[in-house]
């Protein structure tokens, strides 16, 4: 058997829905650690010890627990849906073909159920792969499938947009905690939390994005990977909506003509950082060059100084 250290599922199981409690998601993400997921051309009966089963999942180590654990995930189901030319398409699979738990040898075996193979066998793209520890101590199911969601996203974009309810029907959020307050107190910020402390990610903010009235329909989450958080943990972070709202006023400043140090330049990119504005221009030598301003009213004198001294008969400035 692999190392059983690392978790890897096609993107679908992110995607799609189960019954799972905390205790039965770690099970069932620590079985498919004994899955070869590149190589693996069918499922094998797999055998681990009573131990080996419990630490996987912080279970108690008794008959009864174990017996349970092993009840509970013979009768899960998980449910895909997706879109064909337009129309939607469900399938649900029952994860397990069996359980056997052993109590004289101290064993438990189990195999997984052969619909299951598209999602667990000879995956090649469009997967999703993390350690388990990373995973293996939260406290909330809901931290899990939000790493998992930030997992699939990694190599997308570092700033995504998520519906409310579509968040929440993922999630299996219960009906009682969809209100934007009560999923951002009592889900959202537990999974910041364990996500930040336990995982390779690092969640930067979490912003509501669109409403109707004072009901929230959709929010957006800012993330980076963990070795890329001391280079951004200083950029002011805002929400999707106000970072568009940013981009625009700032492309308004390309191209105009600013006063830096005695001289004048012609503004290239703007941007701002940890709450300071960075302007890019030329310099003489027509190298790139930077230039910090400790706020955007310090830069539009610096531009209005500029103008001026343009609009005088008798220049002396520098113009590049």
């Amino acid at each position: 058997m692999k190392k059983r250290n690392i978790v890897v599922h096609s993107d679908k199981i992110t995607k799609g829905r189960s019954k799972l409690n905390l205790q039965e998601m770690k099970a069932f993400l620590a079985t498919i650690t004994t899955i070869d997921a590149k190589n693996d051309t069918e499922f094998q009966e797999v055998t681990l010890t009573r131990q080996e089963f419990c630490s996987d999942t912080n279970l108690y180590n008794d008959y009864r627990n174990v017996k349970s654990i092993c009840q509970k995930l013979l009768k899960q189901v998980y449910e895909i849906e997706h879109l064909d030319e337009g129309k939607r398409i469900y399938q649900g699979f029952t994860i397990y073909q069996r359980f056997i738990y052993d109590e004289k040898k101290q064993e438990v075996r189990f195999k997984f159920n052969d619909d299951m193979r598209p999602y667990l066998l000879e995956l090649t793209q469009k997967f999703t792969k993390y350690q388990i520890k990373n995973i293996i101590n939260m406290t909330s199911k809901y931290s899990i499938r939000t790493y998992q969601l930030l997992k699939d996203l990694r190599d997308v974009k570092r700033h995504i947009e998520f519906e409310l309810e579509d968040f929440c029907d993922k999630l299996e959020v219960p009906k009682s905690k969809r209100l934007w307050a009560l999923l951002n107190r009592d889900i959202l910020q537990t999974a910041v939390k364990e996500i930040n402390e336990l995982t390779d990610i690092r969640i930067l903010g979490i912003f509501p994005e669109r409403k109707r009235g004072k009901k929230v329909l959709s929010f957006s989450l800012k993330f980076c990977y963990a070795d890329e958080y001391e280079d951004v943990k200083n950029i002011e972070h805002i929400g999707l909506i106000a970072d568009e709202k940013l981009a625009q006023m700032l492309r308004r400043y390309q191209n105009k003509p600013v006063m830096i140090l005695g001289s004048i330049y012609e503004i290239q990119l703007i941007r701002f950082e940890s709450s300071k504005v960075e302007v890019i221009f030329l310099d003489r030598h027509n190298k790139i060059t930077q230039f910090w301003f400790d706020t955007i009213d310090d830069l539009n004198q610096a531009i209005q100084n500029a103008n001026d001294f343009l609009n005088k008969d008798d220049k002396q400035g520098t113009l590049f």
